[in-house]
């Protein structure tokens, strides 16, 4: 069994932080307040970031730094707040890469990312994809192509982690 790999403070530093930002600062609409009408938004940055750090094949230090990163991933898209100088630099390189103007942005950018940033792009797209959060059908097939490709690469770097087999068992599943 694996020690802890998650400083007990700065976790609840992240998410006090990103909640409050949420709840708090938010520019884009009651659906980034209240997620889908059902939950708070940290919700989803906190999927995102559970689904990666318990990934054991991922390597540790890539899952510290990236459940950091995911916790605050839409901080900087969707709120007014700046991210605090607690953050380390390289969390905030990482949240500054995965943040967008607008969807268009974000599939060019994708293209470019390092397989780290894929990785975490994977495990955002995964929770909306497992909450079926897309319903217009053109935006659907192109989210899902999106997960596809972000598969296809995260296992030609990381092989067959539970990431991976997750995101081909919800791609198998979600009928967009």
């Amino acid at each position: 069994m694996e020690l802890s790999i998650l400083d007990p403070e700065l976790t609840k530093k992240l998410f006090e932080f990103a909640h409050d930002a949420h709840q708090n600062h938010n520019t884009q609409g009651q659906d980034h307040v209240m997620r889908r009408g059902m939950y708070p938004y940290i919700i989803h940055s906190m999927w995102a970031a559970c689904t990666l750090i318990m990934d054991p094949k991922i390597p540790k230090e890539e899952r510290i730094i990236g459940y950091q990163i995911l916790v605050l991933h839409d901080v900087l898209e969707d709120t007014s707040k700046k991210l605090p100088d607690w953050v380390s630099d390289e969390v905030k390189a990482g949240v500054q890469s995965l943040t967008h103007n607008n969807w268009q942005e974000e599939q060019e950018a994708v293209t470019h990312y390092t397989p780290f940033l894929k990785l975490l792009k994977l495990c955002d797209k995964m929770q909306t994809m497992y909450e079926l959060a897309i319903n217009d059908p053109i935006k659907a097939r192109q989210w899902k192509t999106l997960i596809k490709n972000l598969v296809r690469d995260v296992e030609a770097h990381y092989g067959k982690t539970k990431v991976v087999v997750t995101a081909n068992a919800l791609l198998e599943d979600t009928k967009w």
